[in-house]
């Protein structure tokens, strides 16, 4: 199975610009261990995302998933409030 990961918005009023590659990374990393998980690599999902129009949304996920051959695409957010922090992920199913 091939899958991409996009990567997570974050939301804080400090600076967490790093997180936003960071999770993703880590995500990747860990996929990359599971040898019946192909991972799509970032510069692919750099390239697709620099060509589309719009704000990464679940429509434009799996559109831009299927555009790199992924059967799932992976993407979340960071939400940092105060000292409480929030971290969500959706998975979408590209096939169909």
């Amino acid at each position: 199975m091939k899958v991409a990961v996009f990567p997570f918005k974050v939301y804080s009023k400090e600076n967490l610009d790093y997180l936003q590659e960071g999770i993703s990374n880590m995500l990747l990393t860990r996929m990359d261990q599971d040898k019946e998980i192909i991972t799509i690599n970032n510069p692919a999902i750099k390239e697709a995302l620099s060509q589309s129009k719009g704000e990464l949304d679940e429509h434009l996920a799996r559109e831009l998933g299927i555009k790199v051959g992924a059967d799932f695409a992976i993407l979340g957010s960071l939400t940092k409030i105060g000292r409480s922090a929030s971290l969500d992920a959706i998975i979408l199913d590209t096939r169909g």
